[in-house]
């Protein structure tokens, strides 16, 4: 099964036990056409906010690069609206190991602070009261999934080897 199968069915399966639209702290994406989100990636979850939402790129059975693109981030071309943040699944949900997904937004407007956040576990009465903690540990035990941090390395790596396949209208 590839990542794109999977993901979708972790999201039916989470949404179907949890009677909720909400896939701690993403919503399903809804079709908009922003023209800084890739035509060749499948988006599948919102944060919410300024059209902010998670795409998959499928490059084949095991390279399913997953994008994040924030459209009002207003960049200088919708490459600067595109961070790819992880080569496929299991990396993209480690990376939310310990705080979710939802923050990844602020990859854009305050990246080392972002990368610092995802380093180790957000242990404030918000984030543990909100219901997500709950579900990333649900996740995180289905998937046998470690924690996989966000550097800025990597974020590098993945940028140079996949944002020259991203294709805009």
């Amino acid at each position: 099964m590839c990542d794109e199968q999977i993901l979708m069915r972790l999201i039916q399966e989470f949404n179907f036990i949890n009677n909720s639209k909400v896939f701690a702290g993403l919503e399903p994406y809804s079709v908009s056409n922003y023209s800084s989100t890739p035509i060749n990636a499948i988006p599948f979850a919102t944060t919410g906010g300024n059209g902010t939402h998670f795409s998959i790129l499928r490059l084949s059975e095991c390279v399913c690069p997953i994008i994040i693109t924030c459209p009002m981030n207003c960049g200088n071309s919708p490459s600067e609206d595109n961070i790819i943040i992880a080569e496929n699944l299991k990396e993209f949900l480690s990376i939310g190991y310990y705080n979710g997904w939802f923050s990844l937004e602020q990859l854009f407007y305050n990246k080392s602070g972002t990368i610092e956040y995802f380093k180790s576990e957000d242990k404030s009465s918000d984030f543990i009261n909100s219901g997500a903690k709950s579900l990333i540990n649900i996740i995180n035990a289905h998937y046998n999934l470690s924690h996989g941090p966000l550097s800025e390395n990597r974020l590098n790596e993945l940028k140079t080897m996949y944002e020259s396949i991203l294709i805009f209208q």
